[in-house]
């Protein structure tokens, strides 16, 4: 991608991004966008950062960029699909952003949304004990939750295991409008 833009942050220096995407954010940020479906689906590193690089080296700052300005759009959202996105989440984030790695950078995500009535976090790697509070916060609207390739491993272990276990049931005992559930496969 060709450096084109300059652009800084409330939680960040000066970042590096294209036209398009620094377009995008400033549209956003003088007249905020009444989206109703969000796909930010299959993010993964750059090949090109060289043998040492690990994650998205030093692209991290633009992806906590991206992350942050997705949250911000989030409110007007019924349709949410942040599938895919394993490296994401699991990409430590610069210190100077609001979310301290890509894990709580997409739960902010999901919980700033509107009611939801789709949602698709499959393959994302979120864990699902850690998302319990948002699937509750959206539960009640939720028609389509499609859920595969999250884990729930982490839900179990520990000395609050049976509390996390039980807000994770909770939360899915309020998905009570729910037509389609994506189970898949389960971590």
């Amino acid at each position: 991608m060709e450096v084109l833009e300059e652009l800084s942050g409330p939680h960040a220096g000066p970042l590096q991004v294209s036209h398009e995407l620094f377009d995008l954010l400033s549209a956003g940020a003088k007249r905020p966008l009444q989206l109703k479906s969000f796909t930010l689906r299959g993010l993964e590193p750059p090949g090109n950062l060289g043998p040492l690089a690990v994650g998205f080296g030093f692209c991290a700052a633009n992806l906590g960029a991206v992350l942050e300005a997705a949250a911000r759009l989030a409110p007007t959202i019924t349709e949410l699909d942040i599938s895919g996105n394993a490296a994401v989440a699991a990409q430590v984030l610069p210190v100077t952003g609001p979310s301290p790695d890509g894990h709580a950078a997409l739960l902010a995500v999901l919980e700033s949304c509107g009611p939801l009535t789709k949602l698709d976090i499959s393959g994302s790697g979120l864990c699902l004990a850690r998302a319990a509070s948002a699937l509750s916060l959206h539960g009640s609207t939720l028609t389509e939750l499609k859920i595969s390739g999250s884990t729930v491993a982490h839900a179990f272990i520990g000395p609050r295991g049976n509390v996390t276990a039980i807000e994770l049931a909770r939360a899915f005992e309020a998905c009570d409008q729910l037509q389609v559930l994506d189970l898949g496969d389960l971590a």
